[in-house]
């Protein structure tokens, strides 16, 4: 019901003799309004309105040092566009991170979606709900590797032992507590998008990923369905370095 409905009800009906018609026509009246300008970004079946030719995303996000530099060097590997290419794939010897892109081609809201078909970076969790309120973007599956908390603070804190303020130490000079906390919001946020969109996702397992070619191969099935798993152990088996995940014992809990 549109509002020049709604006051005719109101109007006819009288506020003192139905005050409870009136009112529930007001409200079927605010509840239309509202529905049809939300029918205009979202559909129940197909979600966020789309552009005519919308970016289609796979996003790699989650808490760093867990597995999602790895990630996008095996997905690299495997052919995909990453938006690098093995003379390209240059990270830290300290950290051994990097390969990180932006959703955003520039540091704002309505930039140009970054060119690349997989993505990864932490920042991701930020402003990945930018993305979806857009109409030129689809996720068509989010990969988040999951490593203990305390590991993956810990882990920051060694690489800031070597080299402070090098990339995956510590954010913002923060304690292993604190960055146990920026690690936990920033996973909840990215969560609470991944729920709120409806986005497929898969978790994946730190270190297992690293362990088990035949686990990860399943775990990426959105992706590698169409590659053969004796392929995929090949290149599992060239890139994957064991002896550069670190065992922390003793650290909080």
């Amino acid at each position: 019901m549109g509002r020049g409905n709604a006051a005719l009800a109101l109007s006819a009906a009288g506020m003192e003799s139905h005050g409870v018609q009136a009112i529930t026509a007001i409200i079927a009246s605010a509840t239309a309004m509202r529905q049809d300008k939300r029918m205009k970004l979202f559909t129940k079946k197909n979600g966020p309105r789309q552009a005519a030719s919308p970016a289609h995303k796979v996003i790699i996000a989650g808490p760093g040092r867990s597995g999602t530099t790895l990630l996008v060097q095996l997905l690299t590997d495997l052919g995909f566009d990453t938006g690098f290419n093995s003379d390209s794939m240059h990270v830290s010897e300290i950290s051994h991170a990097g390969l990180e892109q932006g959703l955003f081609a520039q540091p704002h809201r309505k930039a140009p979606l970054t060119k690349s078909y997989v993505i990864k970076s932490p920042l991701i969790s930020d402003n990945l709900q930018l993305g979806c309120e857009r109409d030129d973007l689809v996720v068509e599956h989010v990969y988040i590797p999951i490593r203990p908390i305390n590991e993956v603070a810990l882990s920051r804190a060694r690489v800031s032992d070597i080299s402070r303020g090098h990339p995956g130490g510590l954010d913002k000079a923060l304690d292993i507590e604190g960055q146990m906390n920026r690690t936990a919001r920033s996973l909840y946020t990215l969560l609470d998008t991944v729920t709120r969109y409806d986005l497929p996702h898969t978790f994946i397992a730190f270190p297992r990923l690293t362990e088990e070619p035949q686990y990860l191969y399943r775990k990426l099935d959105f992706l590698c369905s169409d590659i053969d798993y004796d392929q995929f152990e090949k290149a599992f088996e060239t890139r994957v370095r064991p002896d550069l995940v670190h065992s922390f014992e003793g650290g909080p809990t």
